[in-house]
């Protein structure tokens, strides 16, 4: 997953899945298995002026090979 801030700047980032069992840490190699529940989370490290500022972020994942774009503003 990629953050892309002021159409040019990019901060990529990575995903963790909470499975909710306390013995698990939060980690990128744990797998969501079918008909369970747990938490996917992206987490990207940005410099603070991408919280504060007023230009455009937006969002790019994967998933299952397909690339979603989420607007952020």
């Amino acid at each position: 997953m990629v953050a892309n801030y002021n159409d040019g700047y990019e901060y990529k980032g990575f995903s963790a899945v909470d499975t909710g069992n306390s013995f698990d840490w939060i980690s990128s190699y744990i797998i969501c298995e079918p008909l369970n529940t747990c938490n996917y989370d992206g987490i990207i490290e940005c410099p603070k002026v991408v919280k504060t500022g007023k230009e455009p972020l937006f969002i790019t994942f994967t998933l299952a090979g397909k690339t979603y774009r989420y607007d952020v503003r």
